[in-house]
């Protein structure tokens, strides 16, 4: 059956679900973006963790949430075999790697799907995210700055949406398989 992530873990329909999905290794800056998230004082969010790796590092995150009082609003989803299924029922899609990420797929199926994404300015994102128009970048490992990108989107519906469809028409004109296929083509005219 398909996964309905609120009616699952019992989360109000108006709830925004902040997203992070892939390995969940050191590397990924998780423990950066759940320090981010404690500072929020608004209720009506919940981060979504979906993904397996690590798992000395996977106790220590769910330790954190506990630290935080954070359980009843930040749901470990585990492996998903459709990521797809996840990504759609999201509102921010939330990638705070600490090391530079030479090209973040997860990233990119936020954007196809028009989800706005919020990520660090460390690796190959700059190349395809342009600050506040396609996506929210921000220095990795500053907490302050991630959880004021999380607070600004959250607060901007309208902001919210229109990254969310930059981000997807980026994606059509420079990222998706025929742009590619098209670049590949034309190098070898």
């Amino acid at each position: 059956s398909e996964l309905k992530i609120k009616r699952e873990y019992n989360i109000e329909k108006d709830t925004l679900l902040l997203t992070f999905t892939g390995r969940i290794v050191r590397d990924k800056g998780v423990d950066v973006l759940i320090n981010a998230f404690s500072k929020l004082r608004d209720n009506n969010v919940n981060l979504i963790i979906a993904g397996v790796g690590d798992e000395v590092y996977m106790r220590d995150l769910k330790e954190l949430v506990k630290k935080n009082n954070l359980s009843n609003r930040v749901f470990f989803l585990g492996f998903v075999k459709d990521i797809n299924l996840v990504i759609s029922q999201s509102d921010i899609g939330v990638f705070p790697s600490v090391w530079r990420e030479p090209f973040g797929l997860s990233i990119i199926e936020f954007m196809q799907a028009g989800k706005p994404v919020i990520t660090t300015n460390n690796g190959a994102q700059k190349e395809y995210i342009t600050n506040k128009e396609t996506g929210v970048l921000v220095e990795p490992n500053n907490i302050e700055e991630l959880f004021e990108a999380i607070e600004l989107l959250i607060n901007d519906q309208g902001l919210r949406k229109d990254v969310g469809l930059k981000a997807k028409e980026y994606f059509e004109n420079n990222l998706s398989y025929e742009q590619f296929y098209k670049k590949i083509i034309s190098t070898y005219k």
